[in-house]
């Protein structure tokens, strides 16, 4: 009935609000965590427990992008790539939620994003909804294209901060660094009427030299003996 599925829906998507931080999450925090056990010297498997400002910043970092993009990505996957129906919804959110619960309990790394998105194809296939596979297409092409440069962009301006002495504002030049390649990516799309593909194949060629820009036209960067976030934790 419909009161039911839609009370579905909401335990469901609970469901897969908490696996986000359950799968994502834990991701940043692997590679943070990694990244303090390299800055210690610390080559043992032995388990160490997880600050809680760590815990808190990936938090609120993976909040924030959701709230600021969130709407987008459903209009994007909801409405453009597919439309289903309540019911169709309610099997794609079990659907996408319980192949996340399995990785998770498994301690398998999947993207939700990507899990999410194919649950909603599948959903869409079989209950016979009109699927406009461009737009799937350019949802994967924006992945490839979008990501490397926005993780090398952050990456470069994190150390140019560091390298001033300020580890802990180079942290968060580094977040804005990539929201504002984001906001140019979804500035093109939105206002500009780009195509998603091009729109992350002009933002991708453009981060190219804007990278090598802020890294001094050098293919590397030394830290050593320079603070960062990780020092710090120690």
């Amino acid at each position: 009935s419909g009161p039911a599925v839609h009370d579905g829906q909401d335990g469901s998507d609970a469901l897969t609000a908490f696996l986000h931080g359950a799968q994502d999450g834990q991701k940043f925090l692997g590679i943070l965590l990694l990244g303090i056990a390299l800055s210690q010297g610390r080559q043992d498997e032995q388990t160490f427990l997880i600050p809680f400002w760590l815990m808190a910043l990936c938090a609120g970092s993976m909040a924030l992008g959701t709230g600021m993009g969130g709407r987008r990505i459903i209009d994007t996957v909801g409405r453009e790539m597919v439309r289903l129906g309540p019911r169709e919804g309610l099997a794609s959110d079990l659907g996408g939620g319980g192949c996340l619960l399995l990785a998770t309990l498994l301690g398998l790394p999947v993207s939700t994003t990507h899990t999410r998105t194919a649950a909603l194809l599948g959903a869409g296939s079989t209950s016979g909804r009109r699927i406009d596979w461009s737009v799937a297409r350019s949802i994967a092409l924006t992945w490839v294209l979008t990501f490397p440069g926005c993780f090398t962009l952050g990456c470069a301006v994190a150390c140019q901060v560091a390298l001033t002495g300020h580890p802990i504002l180079a942290l968060f030049a580094a977040m804005a660094a990539g929201v504002c390649s984001g906001f140019v990516t979804a500035f093109l799309q939105t206002r500009l009427g780009v195509e998603s593909i091009m729109a992350g194949i002009i933002v991708n060629t453009g981060l190219y030299t804007i990278n090598l820009a802020v890294m001094g036209f050098s293919s590397t960067m030394s830290l050593v003996k320079t603070d960062t976030v990780f020092s710090l934790a120690k």
